[in-house]
Protein backbone atom coordinates (compact mmCIF):
# COMPACT_ATOMS: atom_id res chain seq x y z
CA UNK A 1 0.00 0.00 0.00
CA UNK A 2 1.45 3.53 -0.68
CA UNK A 3 2.56 5.52 2.03
CA UNK A 4 4.34 8.94 2.72
CA UNK A 5 7.29 9.10 3.97
CA UNK A 6 9.78 12.21 4.83
CA UNK A 7 13.28 12.10 2.69
CA UNK A 8 16.58 13.76 4.53
CA UNK A 9 19.01 13.79 1.90
CA UNK A 10 22.45 12.45 2.89
CA UNK A 11 25.84 14.38 1.05
CA UNK A 12 28.72 12.01 1.06
CA UNK A 13 31.84 14.29 0.85
CA UNK A 14 35.42 13.62 -0.01
CA UNK A 15 38.48 13.40 -2.45
CA UNK A 16 38.69 10.92 -4.65
CA UNK A 17 41.15 8.45 -2.64
CA UNK A 18 38.24 7.10 0.05
CA UNK A 19 36.11 4.90 -2.69
CA UNK A 20 35.73 1.99 -0.25
CA UNK A 21 34.45 4.64 2.72
CA UNK A 22 32.10 6.28 0.43
CA UNK A 23 30.37 2.66 -0.12
CA UNK A 24 30.59 2.23 3.54
CA UNK A 25 29.48 5.81 4.60
CA UNK A 26 26.11 4.76 2.26
CA UNK A 27 25.50 1.44 3.48
CA UNK A 28 25.62 2.99 6.80
CA UNK A 29 22.36 5.05 5.90
CA UNK A 30 20.75 1.90 3.92
CA UNK A 31 21.35 -0.03 7.25
CA UNK A 32 19.06 3.23 9.39
CA UNK A 33 17.10 2.67 6.28
CA UNK A 34 16.20 -0.72 7.45
CA UNK A 35 16.08 -0.51 10.75
CA UNK A 36 13.61 2.50 11.00
CA UNK A 37 11.58 3.72 7.69
CA UNK A 38 8.63 1.91 8.33
CA UNK A 39 8.44 2.71 11.63
CA UNK A 40 9.56 5.91 11.72
CA UNK A 41 7.85 6.86 7.90
CA UNK A 42 11.07 8.46 7.36
CA UNK A 43 13.93 7.81 4.88
CA UNK A 44 17.37 8.81 4.19
CA UNK A 45 18.88 8.96 0.39
CA UNK A 46 22.84 9.22 0.03
CA UNK A 47 24.11 12.00 -2.52
CA UNK A 48 26.80 11.17 -4.28
CA UNK A 49 28.35 13.30 -7.03
CA UNK A 50 29.05 10.23 -9.33
CA UNK A 51 26.02 9.01 -8.95
CA UNK A 52 23.95 11.59 -8.65
CA UNK A 53 25.27 14.69 -10.10
CA UNK A 54 24.04 15.49 -13.74
CA UNK A 55 26.94 16.81 -16.29
CA UNK A 56 26.02 20.68 -17.10
CA UNK A 57 27.37 23.88 -18.59
CA UNK A 58 28.06 27.17 -17.77
CA UNK A 59 29.19 27.24 -13.78
CA UNK A 60 32.98 25.83 -12.79
CA UNK A 61 31.92 21.97 -11.46
CA UNK A 62 32.00 23.00 -7.82
CA UNK A 63 29.41 25.60 -8.24
CA UNK A 64 27.50 22.98 -10.77
CA UNK A 65 27.50 20.39 -7.86
CA UNK A 66 26.36 23.12 -5.10
CA UNK A 67 23.30 23.40 -6.75
CA UNK A 68 22.38 19.93 -7.61
CA UNK A 69 23.41 18.45 -4.48
CA UNK A 70 24.72 20.61 -2.14
CA UNK A 71 22.22 23.26 -1.62
CA UNK A 72 19.35 20.56 -1.05
CA UNK A 73 20.86 17.82 1.12
CA UNK A 74 20.07 18.17 5.39
CA UNK A 75 22.58 16.38 6.53
CA UNK A 76 26.75 15.94 5.61
CA UNK A 77 29.03 13.50 5.90
CA UNK A 78 32.85 13.50 4.65
CA UNK A 79 35.52 11.39 4.83
CA UNK A 80 39.41 11.78 4.14
CA UNK A 81 42.74 10.36 4.16
CA UNK A 82 46.02 11.10 2.46
CA UNK A 83 44.22 14.15 -0.02
CA UNK A 84 42.64 17.30 0.34
CA UNK A 85 41.23 17.64 -2.79
CA UNK A 86 41.01 20.08 -5.69
CA UNK A 87 41.23 24.00 -4.86
CA UNK A 88 37.67 25.87 -5.87
CA UNK A 89 39.21 29.53 -5.97
CA UNK A 90 36.36 29.82 -2.49
CA UNK A 91 38.06 27.33 -0.51
CA UNK A 92 40.93 25.10 -0.42
CA UNK A 93 39.10 22.19 -2.08
CA UNK A 94 35.60 21.04 -3.00
CA UNK A 95 34.85 19.04 -0.07
CA UNK A 96 36.20 22.00 1.95
CA UNK A 97 33.94 24.30 0.46
CA UNK A 98 30.75 22.21 1.18
CA UNK A 99 31.79 21.29 4.51
CA UNK A 100 31.72 25.28 4.98
CA UNK A 101 28.44 25.84 3.50
CA UNK A 102 27.10 22.95 5.78
CA UNK A 103 28.64 24.72 8.99
CA UNK A 104 27.20 28.44 8.35
CA UNK A 105 23.86 26.89 7.76
CA UNK A 106 24.05 24.82 11.03
CA UNK A 107 23.32 21.72 9.39
CA UNK A 108 24.49 18.65 10.76
CA UNK A 109 28.35 17.58 9.84
CA UNK A 110 30.24 14.61 10.81
CA UNK A 111 33.44 14.62 9.42
CA UNK A 112 36.33 11.12 9.80
CA UNK A 113 40.18 11.05 9.30
CA UNK A 114 41.42 7.90 8.59
CA UNK A 115 44.57 7.14 10.05
CA UNK A 116 45.38 3.97 7.70
CA UNK A 117 48.96 3.80 6.75
CA UNK A 118 49.83 6.32 3.81
CA UNK A 119 51.21 4.38 0.67
CA UNK A 120 54.86 5.53 -0.44
CA UNK A 121 53.08 6.75 -3.98
CA UNK A 122 51.18 9.19 -1.83
CA UNK A 123 51.06 13.12 -2.59
CA UNK A 124 53.34 15.20 0.02
CA UNK A 125 51.91 18.41 -0.86
CA UNK A 126 48.22 17.07 -0.91
CA UNK A 127 48.83 15.45 2.55
CA UNK A 128 50.52 18.92 4.13
CA UNK A 129 47.52 20.79 2.55
CA UNK A 130 45.02 18.11 4.25
CA UNK A 131 47.18 18.42 7.84
CA UNK A 132 46.91 21.59 7.61
CA UNK A 133 43.18 22.04 7.07
CA UNK A 134 42.47 19.75 10.07
CA UNK A 135 44.76 22.03 12.27
CA UNK A 136 42.26 24.70 11.07
CA UNK A 137 39.18 22.97 11.90
CA UNK A 138 40.73 21.43 15.27
CA UNK A 139 41.67 25.96 16.22
CA UNK A 140 37.81 26.27 15.26
CA UNK A 141 37.19 23.63 18.22
CA UNK A 142 35.85 21.40 15.62
CA UNK A 143 37.50 17.92 16.52
CA UNK A 144 36.40 15.23 13.86
CA UNK A 145 37.56 11.44 15.06
CA UNK A 146 39.92 9.33 13.15
CA UNK A 147 39.40 5.81 12.48
CA UNK A 148 41.64 3.04 11.57
CA UNK A 149 39.91 1.08 9.18
CA UNK A 150 36.33 0.69 7.10
CA UNK A 151 34.76 -1.42 10.35
CA UNK A 152 35.84 1.15 12.72
CA UNK A 153 34.52 4.15 10.16
CA UNK A 154 31.37 2.08 10.02
CA UNK A 155 30.47 1.90 13.63
CA UNK A 156 31.29 5.80 14.32
CA UNK A 157 29.19 6.82 11.10
CA UNK A 158 26.36 4.43 12.01
CA UNK A 159 26.96 5.94 16.01
CA UNK A 160 26.60 9.44 15.13
CA UNK A 161 23.85 8.99 12.36
CA UNK A 162 21.78 7.57 14.90
CA UNK A 163 21.86 10.36 17.28
CA UNK A 164 20.95 13.27 15.03
CA UNK A 165 18.53 11.63 13.59
CA UNK A 166 16.75 11.01 17.02
CA UNK A 167 17.54 14.95 17.47
CA UNK A 168 16.23 16.07 13.98
CA UNK A 169 13.21 13.37 14.17
CA UNK A 170 12.14 14.49 18.05
CA UNK A 171 12.80 18.41 16.63
CA UNK A 172 10.62 18.34 13.73
CA UNK A 173 8.06 16.00 15.84
CA UNK A 174 7.47 19.26 18.57
CA UNK A 175 7.60 21.49 15.82
CA UNK A 176 4.76 20.01 13.99
CA UNK A 177 2.56 20.39 17.25
CA UNK A 178 2.71 23.73 16.82
CA UNK A 179 3.42 24.22 13.20
CA UNK A 180 1.34 22.35 11.37
CA UNK A 181 -0.69 22.80 8.50
CA UNK A 182 -3.86 19.89 6.84
CA UNK A 183 -3.43 19.01 4.23
CA UNK A 184 -6.66 17.98 3.02
CA UNK A 185 -8.69 17.33 -0.39
CA UNK A 186 -12.25 17.85 -0.82
CA UNK A 187 -13.71 16.08 -3.47
CA UNK A 188 -17.17 16.84 -4.68
CA UNK A 189 -18.26 14.65 -7.32
CA UNK A 190 -21.49 15.09 -9.18
CA UNK A 191 -23.70 12.20 -10.06
CA UNK A 192 -22.76 10.95 -13.57
CA UNK A 193 -26.60 11.49 -15.59
CA UNK A 194 -27.44 10.13 -18.92
CA UNK A 195 -30.09 10.57 -21.36
CA UNK A 196 -32.39 7.94 -20.28
CA UNK A 197 -32.16 9.39 -16.88
CA UNK A 198 -36.28 10.67 -15.62
CA UNK A 199 -36.38 14.36 -16.19
CA UNK A 200 -38.05 14.66 -12.61
CA UNK A 201 -34.85 12.98 -10.52
CA UNK A 202 -32.22 15.54 -9.01
CA UNK A 203 -28.92 14.05 -9.59
CA UNK A 204 -26.86 14.59 -6.12
CA UNK A 205 -23.21 16.12 -5.73
CA UNK A 206 -20.82 13.80 -3.38
CA UNK A 207 -18.43 14.74 -1.19
CA UNK A 208 -15.61 12.57 0.27
CA UNK A 209 -12.41 14.16 2.25
CA UNK A 210 -9.42 12.71 2.32
CA UNK A 211 -6.72 13.38 4.95
CA UNK A 212 -3.07 13.65 3.44
CA UNK A 213 -1.52 15.16 6.55
CA UNK A 214 0.17 13.70 9.59
CA UNK A 215 -2.38 14.53 12.37
CA UNK A 216 -6.31 13.41 12.19
CA UNK A 217 -8.71 16.14 11.51
CA UNK A 218 -11.86 15.92 13.71
CA UNK A 219 -15.80 17.36 14.14
CA UNK A 220 -16.01 18.18 10.90
CA UNK A 221 -19.26 20.00 10.06
CA UNK A 222 -20.94 21.35 7.36
CA UNK A 223 -23.17 24.68 7.37
CA UNK A 224 -25.49 26.21 4.23
CA UNK A 225 -26.35 29.16 3.29
CA UNK A 226 -28.36 30.06 0.45
CA UNK A 227 -27.86 32.85 -1.84
CA UNK A 228 -29.88 34.68 -4.73
CA UNK A 229 -27.90 36.89 -7.06
CA UNK A 230 -28.99 39.50 -9.61
CA UNK A 231 -27.28 39.07 -12.90
CA UNK A 232 -24.31 37.60 -10.89
CA UNK A 233 -23.57 41.15 -10.22
CA UNK A 234 -24.83 41.68 -6.54
CA UNK A 235 -26.60 39.69 -3.27
CA UNK A 236 -30.58 40.13 -3.53
CA UNK A 237 -31.00 37.67 -0.59
CA UNK A 238 -28.71 35.12 1.57
CA UNK A 239 -29.64 33.30 4.64
CA UNK A 240 -28.15 30.27 6.80
CA UNK A 241 -30.47 27.11 6.16
CA UNK A 242 -30.77 25.28 9.34
CA UNK A 243 -27.85 24.11 11.50
CA UNK A 244 -24.48 22.62 11.23
CA UNK A 245 -24.48 18.86 9.95
CA UNK A 246 -22.17 16.51 11.09
CA UNK A 247 -19.56 15.38 8.18
CA UNK A 248 -17.22 13.40 9.71
CA UNK A 249 -16.69 12.48 13.49
CA UNK A 250 -12.76 12.24 12.41
CA UNK A 251 -10.67 11.45 9.64
CA UNK A 252 -7.54 9.36 10.59
CA UNK A 253 -3.78 10.73 8.88
CA UNK A 254 -1.86 10.04 6.04
CA UNK A 255 -4.36 9.26 3.34
CA UNK A 256 -7.50 8.48 5.82
CA UNK A 257 -10.97 9.37 4.03
CA UNK A 258 -14.33 10.44 5.13
CA UNK A 259 -17.74 8.01 3.89
CA UNK A 260 -18.68 9.42 0.88
CA UNK A 261 -21.82 11.60 1.59
CA UNK A 262 -24.58 13.48 -0.69
CA UNK A 263 -24.45 17.30 -0.43
CA UNK A 264 -28.28 16.78 -0.36
CA UNK A 265 -28.56 15.09 2.68
CA UNK A 266 -26.72 16.94 4.73
CA UNK A 267 -28.64 20.14 4.02
CA UNK A 268 -31.90 20.16 5.76
CA UNK A 269 -33.86 22.17 2.23
CA UNK A 270 -32.21 21.96 -1.01
CA UNK A 271 -34.10 24.15 -3.23
CA UNK A 272 -33.53 23.31 -7.22
CA UNK A 273 -33.91 25.20 -9.22
CA UNK A 274 -36.29 24.67 -12.21
CA UNK A 275 -33.85 23.34 -15.19
CA UNK A 276 -34.18 19.85 -16.76
CA UNK A 277 -32.21 16.84 -17.44
CA UNK A 278 -32.77 17.37 -21.26
CA UNK A 279 -30.59 21.21 -20.43
CA UNK A 280 -27.99 19.93 -18.86
CA UNK A 281 -24.43 20.96 -20.71
CA UNK A 282 -26.59 23.32 -23.44
CA UNK A 283 -26.39 26.99 -23.41
CA UNK A 284 -29.36 28.79 -22.28
CA UNK A 285 -30.41 32.04 -21.41
CA UNK A 286 -28.90 33.45 -17.92
CA UNK A 287 -32.11 33.69 -15.66
CA UNK A 288 -31.64 37.78 -14.05
CA UNK A 289 -31.63 35.87 -10.41
CA UNK A 290 -29.58 32.65 -10.22
CA UNK A 291 -29.43 30.69 -6.51
CA UNK A 292 -26.63 29.63 -5.21
CA UNK A 293 -25.05 28.25 -1.68
CA UNK A 294 -22.32 28.86 0.62
CA UNK A 295 -20.78 25.36 2.27
CA UNK A 296 -19.07 26.19 5.15
CA UNK A 297 -16.94 23.33 6.25
CA UNK A 298 -15.17 23.59 9.74
CA UNK A 299 -12.67 20.97 11.74
CA UNK A 300 -10.39 20.51 14.33
CA UNK A 301 -6.84 19.90 13.39
CA UNK A 302 -5.70 17.19 16.51
CA UNK A 303 -1.92 18.08 16.20
CA UNK A 304 -2.26 22.13 16.75
CA UNK A 305 -5.99 21.57 18.20
CA UNK A 306 -6.15 24.44 16.23
CA UNK A 307 -9.36 25.33 14.52
CA UNK A 308 -10.23 25.64 10.48
CA UNK A 309 -12.78 26.90 8.04
CA UNK A 310 -13.28 26.32 4.26
CA UNK A 311 -15.58 27.92 2.19
CA UNK A 312 -17.22 25.79 -0.90
CA UNK A 313 -19.35 27.77 -3.16
CA UNK A 314 -21.74 25.71 -5.17
CA UNK A 315 -24.93 26.47 -7.70
CA UNK A 316 -28.70 25.18 -7.00
CA UNK A 317 -28.90 23.58 -10.53
CA UNK A 318 -26.58 20.58 -11.98
CA UNK A 319 -24.10 20.15 -11.90
CA UNK A 320 -23.58 22.23 -9.21
CA UNK A 321 -19.79 23.05 -9.80
CA UNK A 322 -18.53 26.24 -10.52
CA UNK A 323 -18.21 26.49 -14.68
CA UNK A 324 -14.54 26.57 -13.97
CA UNK A 325 -14.51 23.47 -12.16
CA UNK A 326 -16.58 21.66 -14.49
CA UNK A 327 -15.21 20.70 -18.15
CA UNK A 328 -18.48 21.84 -19.77
CA UNK A 329 -17.99 25.12 -17.73
CA UNK A 330 -15.13 25.82 -18.69
CA UNK A 331 -14.74 24.92 -22.22
CA UNK A 332 -17.52 27.40 -22.75
CA UNK A 333 -15.70 30.32 -21.04
CA UNK A 334 -12.31 30.19 -22.96
CA UNK A 335 -13.93 28.82 -25.99
CA UNK A 336 -13.68 32.69 -27.30
CA UNK A 337 -10.18 33.75 -26.54
CA UNK A 338 -11.49 37.91 -26.88
CA UNK A 339 -13.89 36.75 -24.25
CA UNK A 340 -12.06 34.38 -22.09
CA UNK A 341 -10.61 36.97 -19.80
CA UNK A 342 -14.38 38.53 -19.16
CA UNK A 343 -16.17 35.53 -18.70
CA UNK A 344 -13.56 34.08 -16.43
CA UNK A 345 -13.64 37.01 -13.95
CA UNK A 346 -17.51 37.34 -14.47
CA UNK A 347 -19.17 34.76 -15.34
CA UNK A 348 -17.41 32.42 -12.95
CA UNK A 349 -15.58 34.41 -10.66
CA UNK A 350 -17.76 37.14 -9.63
CA UNK A 351 -20.61 34.72 -8.27
CA UNK A 352 -17.83 33.20 -6.21
CA UNK A 353 -16.02 36.28 -5.18
CA UNK A 354 -19.37 37.81 -3.88
CA UNK A 355 -20.37 34.94 -1.96
CA UNK A 356 -17.16 34.31 -0.14
CA UNK A 357 -16.92 37.94 1.09
CA UNK A 358 -20.08 37.39 2.77
CA UNK A 359 -19.40 34.62 4.48
CA UNK A 360 -16.24 35.77 5.76
CA UNK A 361 -17.55 39.17 6.75
CA UNK A 362 -20.65 37.03 8.10
CA UNK A 363 -17.74 34.21 10.04
CA UNK A 364 -15.60 37.64 11.19
CA UNK A 365 -15.45 36.74 15.07
CA UNK A 366 -15.32 32.95 14.91
CA UNK A 367 -12.30 31.67 16.25
CA UNK A 368 -11.63 29.28 13.06
CA UNK A 369 -8.81 30.14 10.62
CA UNK A 370 -9.40 29.48 7.23
CA UNK A 371 -7.88 26.30 5.37
CA UNK A 372 -6.17 27.23 2.60
CA UNK A 373 -5.97 24.32 0.27
CA UNK A 374 -1.88 23.75 -0.48
CA UNK A 375 -2.05 27.83 0.96
CA UNK A 376 0.91 26.87 3.45
CA UNK A 377 3.72 24.85 3.73
CA UNK A 378 5.25 22.71 6.64
CA UNK A 379 8.04 23.93 8.01
CA UNK A 380 9.16 21.38 10.11
CA UNK A 381 12.80 20.77 9.17
CA UNK A 382 14.63 20.84 5.98
CA UNK A 383 13.23 17.50 4.15
CA UNK A 384 11.14 16.79 1.20
CA UNK A 385 8.30 14.40 1.20
CA UNK A 386 7.78 12.16 -1.06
Amino acid sequence: MPRQSTVYEVLIASPSDVGRERTVLAEVLEDWNSANSRTRNTSLQALRWELDGVPSSGDCPQQILNKQLVEKADILMAVFWMRLGTPTGAAPSGTAEEIEYFRKLGKPVFLYFSEADIPHHHDPNQLRLLKEYRNKLTADNFVPPSFRDVEELRRRAARDLAHVMNELLSSAAQLRQTTSYPILDFDFTPEAITPTTQSEYIPKLSLQITNRGDFAIKEVQMQATEYTLQRRAAIVAGAKIGGAARVARQIGPKGGKSRLRSIHDLMPVFRLENVGIQEHGVARPMPANENFYALRFSFIDAGSQKRYCFYKVIMARPTYLLADESPFGHAWATSDPRAAVPRLNGWIQAPRNLILNDQRKMYANSPEEEYIPGGKKETAAHPATA
